[in-house]
């Protein structure tokens, strides 16, 4: 067995774009790693150990210490820590990745004894002090405490990473700000995108008349997002476009939304949508006013994959210039209402220029972030760092 995957979620749910990536990256790990199979470690409840099972052996994976890994809420580390060595002794030379921030800060010191990549994903500074500020503001103290406490053993653990292998995380600005916070060498740090599934469908021919943001809607930066377009996009939009709508998808909206939704005339919510891509390929493009988090965004590879223009802020657009700068052909850059009712004007009166937009941002995509591109990147970063264990240990 020549990889072992350690993941903090059951990758056959798919609730999240985290949870999205360990699936799509364990599956064609295993296709591009055949024959050998891809042994798996996660937290299971006891009632869907079956279905594990079952998704594990359509896709050659073999999920190890099921029985011993029935939790609910995470892993039981004393637990983890047995299997590991037993794994140790059986499989001496596979190369563990651990994915996700969590797992990895309860298991990172294995890396002293196993070789082992770290797929941390999300660099998640950011997100501990935004919510460390957000308890502070709302005084509820024991929450602030708690999250200050969280973030001292992240940091711990980020600190502690220095033998594993690699680190892996999804964008340039997240691997920049992991490299401040951990004072690591950079040539462990390795770049390691998010991909995309490319539906045969793209764009219809005529749009519906929509621009579209999704996302989770409880999540604070989708939230701030979804709250500009309620109340700066949508009031200069319906006096240019009165026939436009801004569909906001995405589950879990906030009652902050919820409340101020029905103020507006043209923005339709859909809290609960089956098929993203419906939505995506009747529109006329997707905007994306992310001002509070950057990092790769699968809302937008999921537009450009559907074959519709991009509208998003300049550190977007800047995060993706660092992988091609081909991304200014189907990628346009807005800092305000204003200038986004602009780029969305240009947009509407040039159906050539957004037919032509889409189709690149499909080809962006294609080369840069399909999942098989992203994969298969991954695993030549693991097959090296094994053939050099090798090396060193003859």
């Amino acid at each position: 067995m020549r990889f072992i995957v350690l993941a903090e979620t059951t990758p056959h749910i798919v609730t999240d774009g985290f949870n999205l990536r360990v699936k799509n990256v364990i599956e064609r790990l295993s296709r591009v790693a055949a024959p050998e199979k891809i042994g798996l470690i996660c937290p299971t409840p006891a009632d869907d150990v079956a279905r594990l099972r079952d998704w594990a052996a359509r896709h050659h994976i073999t999920p190890l210490y099921q029985d011993r890994t029935n939790d609910r809420i995470g892993f039981e580390p004393p637990v983890v820590w047995d299997i590991l060595s037993e794994i140790k002794h059986i499989h001496p030379h596979a190369c563990i990745i651990i994915m996700g921030v969590f797992a990895i800060m309860k298991f990172h010191a294995i890396a002293k004894e196993m070789s082992v990549i770290a797929d941390l994903i999300d660099e998640e500074s950011p997100h501990f002090t935004k919510r460390i500020r957000m308890f502070e503001r709302s005084d509820r103290t024991g929450d602030a405490q708690f999250m200050r406490s969280l973030y001292r053993d992240y940091l711990a653990a980020m600190k502690g990473l220095g033998a594993c292998r690699k680190i892996l995380l999804i964008s340039h600005d997240e691997a920049a700000r992991f490299a401040e916070i951990s004072h690591m060498d950079s040539d462990i740090i390795e770049v390691s995108p998010n991909g995309v599934a490319l539906p045969e469908r793209i764009t219809s021919q005529e749009h519906s008349g929509y621009l579209i943001f999704h996302g989770t809607l409880n999540y604070y930066p989708n939230e701030d997002a979804a709250l500009f377009l309620i109340h700066k996009l949508a009031p200069l939009l319906y006096r240019k476009f009165p026939e436009l709508r801004v569909v906001i998808a995405g589950r879990y909206p906030t009652e902050k939304l919820l409340r101020e939704l029905p103020a507006t005339k043209n923005v339709i919510l859909y809290s609960d949508v089956a098929d993203i891509g419906y939505y995506l390929r009747r529109s006329i493009a997707a905007v994306v006013p992310l001002f509070a988090r950057t990092g790769i965004q699968n809302k937008v590879l999921e537009a450009w994959a559907c074959g519709i223009p991009v509208i998003a802020t300049s550190s977007i657009y800047d995060v993706f210039h660092k992988f091609s700068a081909e991304v200014r052909n189907c990628m346009l850059r807005s800092e305000s209402a204003r200038q986004m009712l602009r780029q969305i004007s240009m947009l509407v009166r040039d159906p050539a220029l957004r037919k032509e937009m889409g189709m690149q941002g499909r080809l962006y995509v294609e080369n840069n972030f399909s999942w098989d591109v992203t994969v298969r990147r991954i695993y030549e970063i693991c097959a090296g760092q094994r053939a050099a264990h090798e090396k060193v240990r003859v």
